[in-house]
């Protein structure tokens, strides 16, 4: 005899797991791009490198905070000594574009006022 399990749907769950799969091809997106910049020449290798420390770098430190917002660690968990100060509206897009808008029974989107305390919580 076998009995029905009944999982309750957890958006935040969801969220989180959407979240980790970015990370991880932001991740291997970076080792690709590293691996190329040793095959191309010079002028393709410093453009690549650029790409790679600029915009592949910040968009995986803006995908790791907001992990943790989600997961619900605080701001001093994930970045002790930050040399800039993360931008709240890209921080803010990022939580509520990668499905953290489905919290509860409704559509909810993170305010500017959630995360802005939670950057400033100690």
């Amino acid at each position: 005899m076998t009995t029905k399990v009944e999982h309750k749907h957890d958006p935040r769950i969801l969220a989180i797991h959407k979240l980790r799969v970015n990370l991880q091809s932001l991740v291997a997106e970076s080792r690709i791009i590293r691996r190329e910049e040793r095959r191309a020449g010079i002028v393709y290798r410093c453009e690549l490198h650029t790409h790679r420390v600029t915009t592949v770098r910040e968009e995986t430190r803006y995908t790791h905070l907001a992990l943790g917002f989600v997961r619900g660690r605080s701001y001093q968990q994930i970045e002790r000594n930050a040399h800039k100060a993360p931008e709240l509206k890209r921080l803010l897009r990022k939580i509520n574009d990668k499905g953290a808008t489905y919290w509860g029974y409704g559509i909810y989107k993170v305010s500017e006022d959630v995360v802005k305390q939670w950057l400033v919580e100690q």
